[in-house]
């Protein structure tokens, strides 16, 4: 929660378009490089959220932590036209995320 909420005030990373526009635009030692620090920086450390809890994901904690990633900035425009707080918008998100969307 604690991660999701600082993420939801920083300025979008558009990370999705960095990868499809500005990296195959860079020289691919730099490309490298960028790719490398957006995984250090950015990735690994909420994979490694969800790696910790691997033994109670039915999902692949990788794949949960970029959807994370990626749905966080997503609600930076929901925000803007929702009525819900920052704090409600990301604990549905890990609702979402870890429970699904359909009742048990």
């Amino acid at each position: 929660m604690r991660v999701g909420m600082w993420l939801i005030f920083q300025p979008p990373i558009n990370a999705s378009r960095m990868i499809r526009t500005d990296l195959p635009d860079l020289a691919p030692e730099k490309a490298s490089q960028l790719e490398a620090a957006m995984r250090r920086c950015t990735f690994a450390p909420m994979e490694a959220v969800f790696v910790r809890h691997t033994e109670r994901l039915t999902g692949d904690p990788g794949f949960i932590a970029g959807t994370f990633l990626a749905s966080i900035e997503a609600l930076s425009l929901v925000k803007r036209y929702g009525v819900k707080t920052e704090q409600e918008l990301i604990a549905d998100l890990i609702a979402l995320l870890l429970h699904g969307a359909l009742e048990a």
